[in-house]
């Protein structure tokens, strides 16, 4: 891939930086099929897209039914690494992609409103699930 001089960062982290999680290519339940590790870059590309045309965006349900939002969703289970991995860098609205995949939501009612504690809440729940 190539990039220009100005796509080079997204914070802090260069635009190529990969992580490899551990998981099976079969365990998603997606509409996406990846081969070998491609998904990771579909998953940053929409990452980047998501997070750049969204950030003047206050409504959450807008900022779901953003095309790049759908699309990580789509990853399915494969994404679920890639996920608690940016929240631990970065604490971000990008754990709303998580109870869309899991069907599962951690997060308290009393936590409900402070992204913090909502975060904080799902990496708990990736430690306790293996990821």
């Amino acid at each position: 891939m190539n990039y220009s001089g100005a796509d080079l960062v997204l914070n802090s982290r260069p635009v190529n930086y990969r992580r490899f999680p551990v998981v099976s290519e079969t365990s998603t339940n997606s509409r996406y099929r990846p081969r070998s590790s491609d998904y990771i870059d579909y998953f940053y590309s929409h990452l980047r897209k998501w997070e750049s045309e969204t950030s003047v965006i206050s409504s959450v349900a807008e900022i779901q039914k953003h095309r790049s939002f759908v699309s990580i969703v789509n990853i399915g289970e494969l994404a679920i690494p890639l996920i608690l991995d940016e929240l631990r860098v970065e604490p971000s609205l990008l754990f709303l992609v998580l109870p869309r995949i899991t069907n599962e939501d951690p997060v308290s009612l009393s936590d409900r409103g402070n992204i913090k504690s909502m975060v904080d809440a799902w990496l708990a729940w990736g430690e306790r699930n293996g990821f």
